[in-house]
């Protein structure tokens, strides 16, 4: 078997720790004796604290949750809030061809569109099919 020059240099620096371990192995173990051990006795015990993880663990979930809220998406929470009843939708045209279209409020939607809290379900002629929130339900158009 040949012994390639990488496949010595891979292997001399383990033997070379191999036999100073083994040379002076009676000195390390005198040392650790008298470092951890004296008799039966230990006699360094490192700085630590006993640490309950389970309280560190809560505080970090509960930190996880925090959400940073911008400006508008804080008054976009306070406009949801303040919208527990369904707005009153001014329904003012509805388009019925090969494709659906409705103006609601002075803006125009086809079918499928969302609104503010709700979506555009079906247009038809005097109607439109809204669902959201407040369940389905029908805007009339209004009477001139």
């Amino acid at each position: 078997m040949r012994i390639g020059i990488y496949n010595l240099m891979l292997m001399v620096p383990v033997a070379i720790a191999g036999a100073a371990f083994f040379l002076l192995k009676d000195s390390y173990v005198s040392v650790l004796r008298q470092t951890f051990v004296k008799g039966k006795e230990p006699v360094y015990i490192p700085d630590f604290q006993v640490v309950d993880m389970g309280d560190i663990l809560k505080e970090a979930r509960v930190l996880a949750e925090i959400k940073v809220v911008t400006r508008e998406e804080e008054e976009l929470y306070e406009e949801e809030d303040k919208a527990l009843e369904p707005p009153n939708y001014r329904l003012t045209f509805t388009f019925v061809g090969k494709r659906r279209y409705a103006i609601i409020d002075g803006n125009l939607y086809r079918e499928g569109d969302k609104l503010k809290y709700e979506r555009l379900i079906k247009v038809e002629k005097n109607r439109v099919l809204l669902d959201g929130r407040w369940g389905k339900r029908w805007v009339y158009l209004l009477d001139r």
